[in-house]
Order: C-alpha cells, then structure tokens, then sequence
C-alpha cells in the first residue's frame, strides 16, 4: 500500500491559536457540562534521585504489546511476531488443515477456528504527515495502534527521553472503533529501544473520544516536559463513524503549560491520529521531528 508523506512545521505561534479550541470536556460532553472547562494541572514530578520527570498518572491497560525493535539489553527483550494492518496473520488455505489463528496483535487476544471473515469498514490505511524544525529527519521512536483487522485509534500517548537526547520509550493506547460507533477494548502498545522504561509523560483523551493532534515540548530539558492532545467526539453519524463537534486540548507533564516545540493537528471529520513518532536533538535540548500518522475513517 503507497502511503503519501507530507512535511508541515508548526510554529510556536500557530499552536497558540490550535490551543485556542473551545471548552474542554472530562467526559463525554452532556447538556450539562458542555461549558465545564477542564484545566490540566501536572501530571508528572520530577524524581529528586534521577533529575528525571516521571509520568504519575499512567495506568497500563488490560492488554500490553511490546512492539519489535526494543533493545536486547531489555529484560526478556524477544521480538514479537505481532500481526499488523501490513503484515497480517497468514490465514489457512484451502490445501491445509484450518488450525486455529491466535493473532498476538488482535485487541481481544482471542483465537478463531475457522478464522473470521475479512475485516471490513476498520480503518485500513493512513497519510504521514511530519513537522518541527527537522521534519524530514529519521525518528527515534515511531508507531502504530496496528492489528491484523485494521488500525486502532489513538486515545493516549507518552514518551521518554533518555540522558543523551535520544527518545527511547514511546507508549500508544489505542482503541477499536466498531462500525455501530461502538467502541472495543483498549490496547497500550509500547515501542522503542527501551519499551519497559517509564514515562515522563502520559495523556488520555475522555471516554468517547480520539486523538486528532498532538504537541510536545521538552522545555529546553532532556525529558518529555509537556504534551499536548488535541481531541474530538467519535459518532455514526450518515457518512459512518467520523470525528464530531469541535476540537478540544488537554495538556499534561511536569510542564503542561509550557511551550511546545513541535505539533501537528487535523481538522478533517474523516481523519484520526492511529500513531506518531519523534527525534529530540541536543541543539536547544527539543524536539526536532514529529510524524503524524493520520487515519482515514472508512
């Protein structure tokens, strides 16, 4: 599949007016609490020991992947022969016996024998779309909410930076979106030379909702110092399920204020982050590279 790569640098000035979104809803919004303002207070602290920000308010979800390319310093650090959207599970043939298929990658961590039909109207590709002031550079840490049925989309994310400027631990929580508007359960996949480290910060969007940007800044550290989430309302609407009603931001970290040094944001009702990646340089202690992994909804 031919994915298509656009490069955007978002400036400082322009996230100040992505910020400026309207009220920011705790949960799904109701008549009575569309004007509640949510304001984030911070969400990591810094560790006396290590000098290091640490995530305070990330919870693993039911099911953990830990995605191929972590280190071999790790602790049981082994690949796994996960299934994606790309390289999904080889289904049996009609020459061979049709065993069960237990896909490692699937949400439900379930095995089918026979193996299910096709998965239809999941969202099947995306567009990458990058920013920051080297937007063309490699990445250090990079993902997808991927399964053998289809992308995931994104509902929360984290990261890590290590003492050399490197990030080296990347955190997605995914989630499935049925074609009723339902939702399946939720996935935290985890990427990254060192996937088991902890955070320096971690955001989730309120139930019913779905990453459609994301900022993050590093403060002129060596840690993820702030992230910033920009988020919209998942509905079955007449077109099916699309991003609904106005964007919202929530912002978290030791910094959730703070500037930002890289973001990107989409606008479009049929468009959904399903993964991201970054690069932080030395120069200025920032986040130098940021990739958008932008779904389209079916």
């Amino acid at each position: 599949m031919r994915l298509k790569t656009l490069v955007l640098a978002v400036s400082a000035a322009t996230l100040s007016v992505l910020g400026a979104c309207g009220d920011q809803p705790t949960a799904p919004a109701t008549a009575a609490d569309k004007g509640a303002e949510q304001r984030s207070a911070p969400t990591s602290i810094i560790d006396p020991g290590t000098g290091e920000a640490v995530a305070t308010n990330y919870k693993p979800a039911r099911t953990v992947l830990i995605m191929p390319g972590m280190s071999a310093l790790e602790p049981g650090a082994q690949p796994l022969a996960v299934c994606t959207q790309f390289e999904p599970c080889e289904p049996c043939g009609f020459d061979q016996p049709c065993e069960p298929v237990c896909d490692p990658n699937d949400p439900y961590g379930e095995c089918y024998n026979p193996p299910p039909p096709p998965c239809s109207n999941h969202i099947s590709n995306y567009t990458e779309y990058r920013a920051g002031i080297q937007p063309y550079s490699f990445l250090e840490v990079s993902g997808t909410a991927s399964s053998s049925c289809g992308f995931l989309v994104v509902t929360g994310l984290g990261a890590r930076i290590n003492g050399s400027d490197d990030y080296t631990t990347l955190a997605l929580r995914g989630r499935r979106v049925n074609r009723d508007g339902s939702w399946g359960e939720t996935v935290d996949y985890r990427f990254g030379s060192s996937p088991y480290h902890s955070l320096e910060a971690f955001g989730e969007v309120p139930s019913g909702y779905a990453v459609t940007g994301v900022a993050i800044g590093q403060s002129g550290t060596e840690d993820v110092r702030t992230i910033v989430l920009y988020y919209r309302q998942v509905q079955l609407t007449a077109a099916g399920v699309r991003m609904v009603g106005p964007t919202y931001t929530a912002r978290f970290g030791a910094s959730p204020y703070n500037y930002t040094d890289a973001s990107f944001a989409t606008y479009n009702d049929n468009e959904v982050f399903v993964g991201a990646g970054f690069r932080s340089i030395d120069d200025g202690e920032r986040t130098a590279t940021l990739a958008a992994f932008v779904g389209i909804l079916p």
